[in-house]
């Protein structure tokens, strides 16, 4: 009988699992028609969600739209935009094209670590940088050129040494602007054409890349927005095709790329860290960039609040486009009122109705190496493992504040707890 108890409880865990692998949902290439999830099946209470719509109207916003499991669970538009209509992504793009380097590399047309000058020539007045900075330094804002001549200018002559190269983080927008031409002449394609052909056509992403001032900006409907950070969600791919197959790369993305700031990877910010700077300072500030998110959040931040917030433990996806709704460069503060009104959407959970026990069950690292950290209750407990395909892994009794998982190849799976009667899963990384 135990043995028949114990069989039923791993194929409900691996059943749950399985289904939450799939759970994900894709609208359809070359389609308008987009899958919805209603506020009562998430347990949202309507005033609340009133009240992120109002923030949103009285923060100049054009656009926000919020996306769980991949249904639409909100979408809104102000003033006269609508979903037809097309908007700039700013330095969100930039998350855009962290990606397409990932794609040039694995089909072999460039490496992160070349030497930036192997593809521009000499593109700096500097001889140190010519012959040090490489395209990972482009990703990951670490030149080491001179900022203080001027934040955007592309030109030979505003290009300058600062610092040495990888010595100093700075928010700098020329060399990353200067990425794209990279990408351009590794691929042989207008930055156009390339992104629709290595993600915009395989994930039914319109936009276009059009010079704005010194830089070169992004333009597309908040929807297209929205299904490139569905891509992400999914870990880079969109149903059953890997978009960035590179899966190294694609955790290297979201992962802090160097020493000085923590809370920054290859062109994406990240939540959950020590410390972070922002754009247009040598500060550190102590903390996390949105104290009330999950760690394992992470975001492409543009000027004036473009928004593109990935959070995986939570299914969730958070489109935000829009005029400044502060005087910052990037606006954070209104950021941090955002998702905080966010997660007063939660009235009633089933979650916490069904499961108040396992409910206080959570990982405390989601990307983990040899040791998956949990916090635990006070009651018995079992989990299981499986891989986003719902291929059972590993199984056990949690009698340990953390599971052993060096034995796991490197990759996204699935832990299920429970007890006698209910269960919960979480998503990880293992790296």
């Amino acid at each position: 009988m135990k043995h028949n108890l114990i069989l039923t409880l791993t194929l409900i865990a691996l059943g749950l699992a399985k289904s939450q692998a799939q759970d994900i949902y894709f609208p359809e290439i070359g389609s308008d028609d987009w899958e919805s999830i209603s506020y009562e099946e998430l347990g949202w209470c309507s005033k609340d969600v009133d009240d992120l719509i109002t923030l949103n109207e009285n923060s100049n916003s054009k656009a926000l739209i919020i996306l769980r499991n991949g249904k639409i669970a909100l979408e809104q538009y102000f003033d006269d935009h609508d979903a037809t209509k097309n908007w700039y992504w700013a330095s969100a793009g930039k998350t855009l094209s962290a990606s397409l380097v990932g794609i040039a590399q694995n089909d072999g047309l460039l490496s992160i670590d070349d030497l930036t000058q192997d593809y521009l020539g000499e593109w700096t007045s500097c001889t140190e940088a010519n012959g040090n900075v490489t395209l990972r330094h482009q990703l990951t804002m670490t030149t080491g050129l001179d900022y203080t001549q001027s934040f955007d200018c592309t030109d030979i002559e505003c290009l300058q040494c600062l610092n040495e190269v990888d010595q100093e983080w700075f928010y700098h927008n020329a060399p990353y602007t200067l990425l794209l031409d990279v990408i351009a002449n590794a691929t042989n394609q207008d930055e156009t054409i390339y992104t629709k052909q290595a993600i915009a056509d395989r994930i039914g992403m319109n936009g276009f890349w059009l010079p704005v001032g010194n830089n070169k900006f992004y333009f597309s409907t908040a929807r297209s927005m929205a299904r490139f950070g569905l891509m992400m969600l999914a870990g880079g791919d969109w149903e059953n095709e890997e978009i960035i197959k590179d899966k190294n790369y694609y955790q290297e993305m979201i992962t802090t790329s160097q020493s000085i700031n923590l809370s920054y990877g290859y062109l994406w910010w990240l939540n959950g860290k020590e410390s972070f700077r922002l754009p247009g300072s040598t500060i550190t500030f102590d903390g996390s960039l949105l104290p009330n998110a999950p760690n394992d959040a992470y975001m492409a931040l543009g000027k004036n609040g473009q928004y593109i917030i990935v959070i995986p433990s939570e299914d969730t996806v958070i489109i935000r486009m829009g005029d400044s709704p502060d005087e910052s460069l990037v606006p954070l503060n209104f950021l941090v009122e955002m998702m905080d009104q966010y997660y007063k959407l939660e009235c009633t959970t089933s979650l916490k109705e069904l499961k108040p026990n396992l409910s206080e069950v959570i990982l405390q690292n989601s990307v983990c190496t040899d040791q998956l950290n949990v916090k635990r209750i006070d009651i018995e407990l079992k989990y299981s493992v499986t891989d986003l395909k719902g291929k059972f892994i590993q199984q056990g009794s949690l009698e340990h504040d953390f599971i052993d998982v060096s034995r796991l190849n490197n990759g996204f799976y699935f832990v299920t707890f429970y007890d006698k009667s209910n269960s919960i899963t979480h998503k990880f990384y293992k790296e």
